[in-house]
């Protein structure tokens, strides 16, 4: 009971800070959504653009070239804004491309109008291109040496068929290889417009002074139609399908999957505390079992990504090489317990606690906070709703999780990457 009270008192004090935040979205003159929150004790400004270039945005053969674009963005502007106490980074996922910028309140300006000058006016050079093109392939070479990556790689490509979530969001080295300058000048001409694009900032400035910077250094952004998309309305599974690949190593890396709702979905906030309550903490079912229990997973997640296509709902274990048969036993299990209705109470409210635990910490963080501001806003269903999460996690009730998944639960996707031993001379 002691611990329950801490924790209200918890959430009070957070939100106390964040209802400080004033949040206001206006509309530059050239149609550029903006929105700003007002933070009058933090000591630094955080700008976020948020570009709506998913995956299904790059042709066929030329996955990667959001990659190369915000590498040629973003080419030494780091250095540039050491200068001024700045931080830029940049990051590309299956639905949008983000840029950000963090700096202190008293160099904000200065920081944003050079940040906004180079996005807007980029210094097209083939030698900048290549260089960022090594860049990106040592990434992509890097990340497929993990097995987690590697597992992920195949889960995609065996559950989507048609979607572009099937695609790496970071690109192919094929295709980042034929990728050429004049292809990525029309990229940029095609999607960097104002329609497709969000700014969201937070910090201690005034709106009407962010709104007034805008309208001069972001008004060169130009108007244009974004072009539609509908997703392919899959994965429709009819059956279970299981694919096993192997890798160099002693352990074994699973990953089981089912269809699971898009952001804007009704039932979103559903499956986020299934996801919580199936292995989204120390206290989850599947920590429990295979961890504490059994002592048979490495690692253990479960991850839900908030898509604007139709997701997924994976529950990844790296395990013991003889243990995979086991584990994928066990998770099948937890699973049916599920449907046949056996969430308890206590479950329900400690998931609950934790989503909007997790919801409060982001907030009071200005750089998340400002990314799911944008995001919520730009490929969810409005920054509104994003304001009222706790609202739509305490209005789930037993009976939204019992038909969430007797609804996505049916069948699943199951992938592996299994051991195979090197021998003495590497064979």
């Amino acid at each position: 009971m002691r611990t329950y009270c801490l924790l209200i008192v918890f959430y009070l004090l957070l939100l106390t800070s964040i209802n400080g935040g004033e949040i206001k979205k206006g509309i530059l003159s050239n149609q550029l959504p903006v929105i700003v929150e007002k933070l009058p004790s933090n000591k630094g400004v955080t700008f976020v653009l948020l570009v709506k270039d998913g995956l299904e945005s790059e042709p066929e053969d030329k996955h990667g070239i959001r990659t190369l674009l915000q590498e040629l963005l973003l080419k030494n502007l780091s250095k540039k804004l050491e200068v001024w106490g700045g931080v830029v980074e940049g990051k590309v996922e299956w639905d949008y491309t983000l840029y950000s910028l963090r700096v202190v309140k008293e160099n904000a300006f200065p920081a944003l109008s050079l940040l906004s000058s180079i996005l807007t006016s980029p210094a097209w050079r083939e030698e900048d291109l290549e260089a960022s093109r090594q860049k990106a392939l040592i990434d992509i070479k890097e990340e497929l040496n993990q097995p987690f990556t590697r597992l992920l790689a195949l889960f995609a490509q065996t559950f989507y068929k048609n979607s572009p979530y099937r695609f790496n969001p970071r690109g192919e080295e094929v295709s980042i290889n034929n990728i050429t300058l004049q292809d990525i000048k029309e990229f940029y001409k095609r999607h960097y417009i104002t329609s497709n694009m969000i700014i969201s900032l937070n910090g201690p400035l005034e709106y009407e002074d962010i709104i007034k910077w805008g309208e001069k250094h972001l008004s060169f952004f130009p108007q244009g139609k974004r072009e539609s998309f509908t997703f392919p309305s899959e994965p429709f599974l009819l059956f279970s399908k299981e694919v096993t690949r192997t890798i160099i190593g002693e352990k074994s890396w699973i990953m089981i999957a089912t269809p699971a709702p898009a952001i804007s979905s009704s039932d979103y906030w559903a499956m986020k505390i299934i996801q919580v309550i199936m292995g989204g903490n120390m206290n989850s079912r599947l920590w429990k079992v295979l961890r504490e229990e059994k002592g048979l997973a490495y690692e253990l997640e479960t991850f839900y990504p908030p898509l604007v296509g139709p997701s997924f709902f994976a529950i990844y274990v790296s395990t013991a090489s003889g243990s995979k048969e086991e584990c994928k036993k066990i998770i099948l299990q937890t699973v049916s317990d599920f449907k046949s209705g056996g969430i308890t109470a206590q479950e329900i409210t400690q998931a609950k606690e934790y989503l909007i635990g997790q919801y409060l910490l982001t907030r009071d963080d200005p750089l998340l906070e400002a990314s799911s501001l944008a995001y919520w806003e730009a490929l969810g269903p409005g920054y509104k709703n994003y304001l009222h999460t706790p609202d739509y996690i305490n209005g789930i009730t037993a009976r939204d999780l019992q038909m969430i998944t007797e609804k996505y639960f049916v069948f699943y996707v199951f992938t592996a990457l299994v051991p195979i031993y090197k021998t003495k001379g590497g064979k």
